[in-house]
């Protein structure tokens, strides 16, 4: 069997609070390929790691980020909600993510989750990636598919990771000959959808992937990776199959 990557979504949020340094520091700790982590920008343009567009579900703060200064949602608390033994947690800066997996593990690859439709956002981005010498170890990964296009046409080395909507269930796989990667709802999966995108180039990645059997039954369909919420479990499926 091909090794399949195994990647850390939002770290490793079936132990840790999710998208948090803690979590990202699980993820490499239990053996991740990958971690995978969403953006946003906050009133005053910092780049921080949240999954939402609002703290409200992941903090004891309300509102929205795009409208809060970073000041003001550093002092939030991001992992009482998860257990009390993470009080006090803090958003991560983007930057202070791509420092500590550079100690940690360097050749790490990171699956960066771009959730704002904007080129100069992207841009912005791309600049925090070069000045932490990431070449060759991110890809960019959105819904907004247009958004990669564009930024595929600019910086043509730049890996992009196309995710389609979860409804489409079929695919015009010439559409997606520009994507290095696609990410798919592992009920949408199949060996004949992986074949479809193998054979423009574009390797499929499934999520997610939470348990021994359904990354079995991925591994069956030929996917190149899975993003796994409890990637502890999956990298010892992975083991066990590779024996």
């Amino acid at each position: 069997m091909k090794k399949i990557l195994v990647c850390g979504h939002r770290g490793f949020p079936a132990k840790f609070p999710q998208n948090t340094l803690v979590s990202f520091a699980g993820a490499v700790a239990v053996g991740c390929d990958r971690i995978e982590y969403d953006l946003h920008w906050t009133a005053d343009r910092k780049l921080v790691v949240c999954h939402n567009d609002t703290v409200d579900s992941t903090s004891n703060g309300t509102g929205k980020i795009a409208d809060m200064p970073f000041a003001e949602i550093r002092k939030l608390d991001f992992g009482r909600w998860k257990d009390e033994r993470f009080a006090g947690t803090p958003i991560p800066e983007f930057r202070e993510v791509l420092e500590l997996t550079a100690k940690l593990a360097p050749q790490l690859f990171h699956l960066v989750e771009l959730k704002v439709d904007s080129v100069d956002y992207a841009e912005d981005v791309l600049e925090e990636l070069s000045r932490h010498k990431m070449a060759g170890r991110f890809t960019l990964v959105s819904f907004h598919l247009e958004l990669l296009r564009e930024i595929k046409k600019r910086y043509p080395e730049v890996l992009i990771h196309g995710n389609p909507s979860t409804r489409l269930q079929e695919f015009d796989y010439e559409e997606y000959r520009i994507f290095d990667s696609v990410g798919l709802h592992r009920n949408n999966v199949t060996a004949a959808v992986v074949a479809g995108f193998h054979s423009v180039g574009t390797a499929v990645d499934a999520w997610t992937v939470d348990t021994a059997d359904e990354f079995r039954k991925q591994a069956a369909h030929g996917v190149d990776s899975v993003t796994s919420n409890d990637p502890a479990t999956v990298l010892a499926e992975r083991d066990k199959l590779s024996n």
